[in-house]
């Protein structure tokens, strides 16, 4: 199950990196064979590993960078058994509870039962929360990716794209031939990431545009409802200022 778990993340970079010893800052989520996640979407958050950003992404040993197979190897880490660890540790630390698992099973066994145990425990309303909370993520991903498509600069970096990718094929024709140095098809490869920064650049000030007016428009329909309320609030005070002179009159009519 792709399982989401915010407080269980969190929990989970206040530990050590399983790499440096020191203070977490990400939680790497482990892809693998048996994971119910698809192509394209996020595993469940309880299969995660506590890195820093420097071994999650940036860093020249990063898992991103060489391939999760060539981390584990090279830091000696195993995925499943440091899951399973953090999953025990969760369990007895921040719910308190001692879980007796059958004996003889297999770690990767072992991990969907401790799993479904943290579900367990978790009210319907913490649940109903997370997925809310995705379900708005995805709206916002799906919006900033549909408006992206759409724009000039999206469309001037996939012929940028195009462009160089002729370019970068050419070139590696006359390099395998001897007739171009290195140093020009580098140069070439320069270029074309400026270049590609550049227009990334004005996708992203695109996006931001976009952003700043569509809270500008939230803004300005608050502002009309409250206008809206002014003016009921004040045509009732009318009605009633009405009503009472009318009733005077009458009065005064009778009396």
């Amino acid at each position: 199950m792709n399982y989401r778990n915010q407080k269980y993340l969190e929990w989970a970079k206040s530990r050590r990196c399983l790499v440096s010893g020191k203070k977490a800052e990400v939680a790497h989520h482990v892809r693998s064979k048996d994971n119910s996640s698809g192509v394209g979407l996020r595993p469940s958050d309880y299969r995660v590993l506590p890195l820093l950003h420097s071994y999650h992404t940036t860093g020249r040993y990063a898992v991103h960078r060489m391939g999760s197979l060539s981390f584990y190897v090279r830091f000696k880490i195993d995925p499943d058994q440091a899951i399973l660890t953090l999953l025990k540790d969760y369990l007895e630390e921040v719910q308190g509870v001692q879980f007796s698992f059958p004996q003889g099973l297999a770690v990767r066994e072992l991990i969907p039962l401790f799993e479904e145990k943290i579900e367990s425990l978790r009210t319907i309303k913490e649940i109903e929360a997370e997925k809310l909370r995705e379900e708005r993520k995805r709206a916002v991903f799906r919006k900033s990716k549909k408006f992206g498509e759409n724009t000039k600069a999206a469309l001037k970096l996939k012929a940028l794209k195009d462009k160089s990718n002729k370019e970068m094929a050419a070139k590696a024709k006359e390099f395998k031939k001897g007739k171009v140095p290195t140093e020009a098809v580098i140069e070439l490869q320069r270029n074309i990431k400026e270049q590609r920064k550049k227009i990334y650049r004005e996708q992203r000030d695109l996006l931001k545009e976009y952003r700043k007016k569509q809270k500008e428009l939230s803004s300005l329909s608050k502002e009309h409802q409250e206008f809206k309320e002014k003016v009921k609030k004040e045509q009732s005070k009318r009605r009633k200022a009405a009503y009472l002179k009318s009733k005077e009159w009458a009065k005064s009519l009778a009396n």
